[in-house]
């Protein structure tokens, strides 16, 4: 068990390593803070998520919160009064509806919303798993007792928690020609599709145009500017306004230009495809100003593998069925059981394009309650069988 200033650097240390908000408090309470840890500079001197008001679920001295998009822990002195509390961190990525629920749900005021969403936004991703371990690490220092990751989880502050995408468990199918290169590039930013064009792998584009320059450090530059006009003009497509656009091109230019080794390059190379989809995403997201629609339908966004039914979603709401029903019909122009067959349509069409899974799997993965059923509705909304889909994907035909 570490003394107060061997405790007060072990959290320092971490924040720095783990990029994690770490809250040092000396009382149960979490009113007194007594310092703050972590590089979140722009709103140093506020509780962007007020620890009081979050329920911490666990036995014994470790606690563990899951708030919409976000998970926090806390760590209690066996000795006294003193409680670490960690986070937040993200476990996936963060919406513009994401803050705005938050701010609803701790009655943060509209006022601080730019400090909010600049501290937010920079809040480190995390898979829970490696949360697990640094809340037992910081458990191990202030108490001297190490938790099992099974006993930390068994309070069951995590049943709620959208489970990993399982198109981040397979491996994506990748271009074998710089023509596959960017056909999928393209698909990728003018659907928006993040997650996937973060899995685009930048090497093999490498691998099939060869070198382009005299060094390698000119051939990766070389290769970077090609990419950076794939993605510009892939953004357009997806409806970037052309100035925007262009500009973002310009500035990319730039940046490769300026930059002066191989391991940033390829950061580079993550940060523009990334940069480009997100812009993208946000010009596609439907906009819901209803609350209540607004938490189902990201709800079966981030439960799309699994069974969710109008009934699950009204009760979660805390309203009836028939109530939530009504609007989803003003708000998203169609049905509760629409919603979820076309998010779940969307999904399929992911796993064909990018995976070799079969249609009888895909359709258990997505809870279809049959293979025939599944292909049914996917002729129903995109107007083409699963197969005929996936068949036309493969000959490189362009669309969506």
């Amino acid at each position: 068990m570490l003394n107060e200033e061997q405790l007060q650097y072990f959290c320092e240390a971490e924040a720095r390593l783990s990029g994690v908000c770490v809250r040092f408090f000396r009382d149960r309470e979490g009113k007194e803070l007594a310092s703050i840890y972590g590089n979140h500079t722009a709103v140093r001197d506020m509780s962007t998520i007020p620890s009081d008001k979050v329920d911490f679920e666990g036995e014994g001295t470790i606690g563990l919160a899951y708030v919409e998009q976000f998970l926090l822990g806390r760590v209690l002195s066996e000795h006294d009064e003193r409680t670490l509390v960690l986070g937040p961190v993200r476990m996936g990525e963060l919406t513009e509806s994401d803050i705005d629920m938050l701010m609803t749900k701790f009655g943060l005021p509209q006022a601080l919303r730019g400090d909010i969403s600049r501290f937010l936004m920079g809040t480190p991703v995390m898979p829970h798993e490696n949360f697990l371990v640094l809340l037992s690490l910081f458990n191990l220092a202030l108490n001297g007792i190490v938790v099992p990751m099974t006993e930390i989880l068994a309070g069951g502050a995590l049943k709620d928690a959208p489970k990993e995408d399982y198109i981040d468990t397979v491996d994506v199918v990748q271009p074998r020609t710089s023509g596959e290169y960017e056909e999928t590039i393209r698909y990728l930013i003018r659907n928006g599709m993040v997650d996937e064009i973060e899995k685009l792998r930048f090497e093999n584009y490498q691998g099939v145009v060869g070198q382009l320059g005299p060094s390698q450090m000119r051939s990766l530059k070389n290769s970077l500017i090609i990419l950076n006009s794939m993605c510009l003009r892939a953004a357009i497509s997806g409806g970037l306004d052309t100035e925007t656009a262009y500009s973002l091109g310009e500035l990319y230019v730039q940046r490769i230009e300026n930059t002066q080794t191989l391991t940033e390059l390829g950061k580079l190379s993550q940060t523009i495809k990334r940069d480009y989809c997100r812009r993208v995403k946000q010009l596609s997201a439907p906009k819901i100003d209803n609350l209540y629609v607004l938490r189902s339908a990201e709800y079966v966004q981030k439960h799309i593998y699994e069974k969710v039914t109008a009934r699950e979603l009204a009760e979660r709401a805390g309203v009836s069925p028939e109530y939530l029903s009504t609007l989803f019909s003003e708000h998203l122009k169609c049905s509760i059981p629409q919603y979820i067959a076309r998010q779940k349509i969307l999904e399929a069409k992911k796993l064909l394009r990018f995976t070799e899974k079969p249609l009888s799997e895909i359709a258990a993965l997505l809870n279809f309650s049959s293979q025939s059923y599944f292909q049914a509705q996917f002729k129903k909304i995109r107007g083409i069988t699963p197969a005929a889909y996936r068949e036309k994907y493969r000959k490189g035909a362009r669309g969506d």
